[in-house]
């Protein structure tokens, strides 16, 4: 009962990046609208009304269910639709991904960090192992730097080789944006900023444009905690004193 949402989650994100692949749908709300609507009457309300033909249930509670259910539906299908965009780089759907956290440091403090090897390799830490990540500059966050890597997710699944290129580094505002691909992941395109709040604080901010053919929804799902998980190393590096040396 638990895992089936998000199984099901899946299935219903895939089938849609399928037919928008074939030009069955447009991205945006308004299809992905339609789509759970569509989901909802072919694969949700015949259940409740064979339920209520079947079982001695009365109709005010198979009318709360056939509710509660078209409005998961409805929703679900638009979010996706909202998420779900052309392609940037090739062929296909991508989806984004974005997350963001507070860090009790300066932004200088902040950016001067963001850019260096041993940051990157520490908020990753138990989430991704890189193979060769010795050998990177250790300013990794560097115009024109390019990594060809193996990655091994949660550090003992096999690698996947992966390629990440810096694109452009903005010290005006802070900003790094990457270009990334590698095995079944066509596009991994990562922009990273920070962001003053106050001269002791910072907003640190990830974007993530994703795509991967019909697994895409996997990978948005991964890339989703993923990237919460290394806001939340960001924040256990902010508080240690070496934050700021």
């Amino acid at each position: 009962m638990i895992l089936h949402p998000f199984g099901y989650g899946v299935a219903f994100a895939t089938i849609y990046l399928f037919l928008l692949d074939r030009g069955g749908l447009v991205p945006g709300g308004r299809d992905g609208f339609l789509y759970g609507l569509g989901v909802f009457l072919v694969g949700s309300l015949p259940v409740y009304l064979l339920a209520f033909a079947s079982f001695r249930v009365t109709p005010d509670v198979i009318v709360s269910w056939i509710a509660q259910s078209a409005c998961q539906y409805l929703a679900a299908g638009f979010a996706i639709g909202l998420a779900a965009r052309p392609g940037r780089v090739g062929i296909g759907p991508s989806m984004v991904v974005r997350a963001a956290t507070d860090l009790e440091i300066p932004a200088e403090t902040g950016w001067e960090l963001l850019k260096r090897r041993d940051t990157f390799l520490f908020i990753t830490r138990g989430a991704m192992r890189y193979r060769g990540a010795d050998t990177w500059p250790e300013i990794l966050m560097a115009p024109g730097v390019e990594i060809e890597t193996i990655v091994h997710p949660l550090w003992v699944l096999p690698g996947s080789p992966h390629t990440f290129r810096i694109v452009r580094v903005d010290e005006g505002s802070m900003a790094v944006d990457t270009e990334e691909s590698g095995g079944f992941i066509q596009a991994w395109n990562h922009s990273m900023k920070v962001r003053p709040v106050s001269g002791s604080r910072c907003r640190y901010e990830d974007r993530i444009e994703l795509r991967a053919g019909p697994v895409t929804p996997i990978v948005w799902l991964f890339a989703s905690l993923f990237y919460r998980y290394r806001q939340s190393r960001w924040r256990r590096l902010a508080s240690s004193p070496e934050a700021g040396t």
